[in-house]
């Protein structure tokens, strides 16, 4: 048993430095130093979240999986994921499954995670395809939930289609920071 129990961590911890030096590899690292405009074509991933409220308009991160960027003369295949900030405004009625071209400015991953790149996105995403059908009839369920919930007071009108559906994106900050203090965070609460 104990034999078996250390093959699966070693395979485990295989796949994750597997992951890692693939993510290294990735050409956007180094251009993300740099700062650099990019073109990408993506997979959204996730429900885009909303970001702290600051000055000038809402803003949104979408998680998203690469597949094709271009900068500085160059083109490459890509895969793993990354995360696009963006304005709401295009970019917050986005759903899993979406296909879209984003332009924007690389940052410095300064996520723990496997994560690639980090996206300023200029602009509105283009070449956007339909969902999957199951994500649609899903994207209908979330949204009919937010509806349901608007009269609500804030913090429970943001937790209870998280529990329900798993769409945090109505969560704030706050409470997802109480609930890791606290210990009661499921992983998709913390990611």
């Amino acid at each position: 048993m104990v034999a078996l129990a250390a093959g699966c961590a070693a395979a485990a911890a295989l796949a994750i430095g597997v992951r890692v030096h693939l993510r290294d590899l990735s050409p956007l690292i180094a251009l993300s130093h740099r700062r650099t405009a990019v073109t990408l074509r993506v997979v959204v991933t996730g429900d885009p979240a909303a970001l702290r409220p600051g000055l000038g308009e809402p803003r949104v991160a979408v998680p998203v999986r690469l597949t094709r960027g271009a900068a500085v003369g160059h083109r490459w295949r890509l895969s793993g994921s990354a995360l696009v900030l963006a304005p709401a405004k295009g970019w917050s009625g986005l759903v899993p499954s979406q296909h879209l071209t984003v332009n924007g400015r690389l940052l410095p991953p300064d996520r723990a995670d496997l994560t690639v790149a980090v996206v300023s996105a200029r602009g509105p995403p283009t070449q956007v395809s339909r969902p999957s059908t199951i994500e649609r009839v899903a994207g209908r369920i979330r949204a009919g939930l937010r509806s349901a919930v608007r009269g609500l007071p804030v913090a429970p009108r943001g937790l209870l289609p998280g529990l329900v559906d798993g769409d945090k994106s109505g969560i704030s900050e706050q409470a997802q920071n109480d609930f890791r203090t606290a210990g009661l965070t499921h992983a998709s609460l913390s990611q």
